[in-house]
């Protein structure tokens, strides 16, 4: 980005305060600690503290949002693994079986012979105090989870960092796109607008996919920036509104979540549940299936004629069996 001769980087800035002409009702730029920028469009990607919440809130703009407490706990730790054998893997997933299981974690190799190991636990389930103890504290809780293949891994490993916590007590859509009186000239991006279970990996994925609309926005209209933001939002909004519902139909498989339920939660729940268990099995549903968790393909593309069919037929012979 330093090579673009148009892009300017500050680095250590805060920004304070947006510069707003009221009777324009037009954000104009931002006011920093150091002095001032003044801007044609501000994009805010700042994040689901942003100040721009606040802004809003002081000056009575209502933000209509969606909002599921999931009460998750995030926490990771890096290791060196030992050389005894070898490894054909970069990465190991384990996802919790809700609502009896709680706890998943994943172990990701990066430089060296380091590992990251993150475990997370949804709705209290992780004791924070048991943990912080001692690195022994971390490893024992890698037992907990459904399968033992990260404890076998770390049990004696050698810990390279401090133990380091993250809590998600609610995933947030703000719908900027549903509030009429939006200042002109802002724009809103990424975790600014919603903060997603980061579960299921599709934050960033989500926020390279608003990148790409944003980009096409501003070469259709790099005259007319006053029409973008408006524009953006609604297209946010129809990125975010299928991810936002797969993923929630799974965080309400925990009795203890609550918030707003999609519609036909019980019926996705079951189509989302034969989903998964087929894709071990068949490699047409297996496909679609990873393609729609990592954004490449919609999640419509699950609802195939063929796909239907397999799992139908894969439950109902499922049923007859038992």
């Amino acid at each position: 980005m330093k090579k673009i001769p148009n892009v300017t980087i500050q680095y250590n800035q805060i920004v304070q305060d947006y510069l707003y002409n009221k009777a324009e009702n037009r954000i104009i730029g931002v006011e920093l600690k150091t002095g001032s920028l003044r801007a044609d469009l501000v994009v805010d990607a700042s994040g689901v503290s942003s100040l721009t919440s606040s802004w809003m809130n002081k000056r009575g703009i209502s933000i209509p949002s969606e909002k599921v407490d999931i009460d998750l706990s995030y926490i990771s730790k890096q290791f060196e693994l030992n050389n005894h054998h070898e490894r054909d893997w970069k990465i190991k997933m384990i996802y919790p079986n809700p609502p009896q299981e709680k706890i998943g974690g994943t172990i990701s190799k990066v430089e060296g012979n380091r590992y990251i190991v993150t475990l997370m636990g949804y709705h209290g389930a992780i004791n924070e105090k048991e943990v912080l103890k001692g690195d022994r504290g971390f490893i024992e809780l890698s037992k907990k989870l459904p399968i033992l293949d990260i404890y076998q891994e770390i049990k004696e490993a050698k810990p390279l960092s401090k133990t380091s916590i993250y809590r998600i007590p609610t995933i947030i859509w703000r719908r900027f796109d549903k509030i009429g009186n939006l200042p002109n000239g802002l724009l809103l991006i990424g975790d600014t607008i919603c903060r997603i279970d980061p579960v299921f990996g599709q934050g960033m994925s989500i926020a390279i996919l608003e990148a790409l609309s944003l980009q096409k926005l501003l070469q259709q209209h790099k005259n007319e920036l006053h029409k973008i933001p408006r524009f953006f939002h609604k297209k946010s909004a129809s990125i975010i509104s299928p991810i936002w519902n797969m993923v929630i139909t799974e965080d309400y498989r925990y009795p203890a979540t609550t918030g707003k339920k999609p519609y036909g939660l019980t019926l996705q729940q079951w189509y989302a549940k034969n989903i998964f268990i087929l894709s071990s099995q068949n490699q047409d549903v297996y496909d679609n299936f990873v393609k729609v968790m990592n954004l490449v393909s919609p999640v419509s593309s699950l609802m195939k004629p063929s796909i239907i069919k397999n799992v139908l037929t894969h439950a109902f012979s499922k049923n007859s069996k038992s």
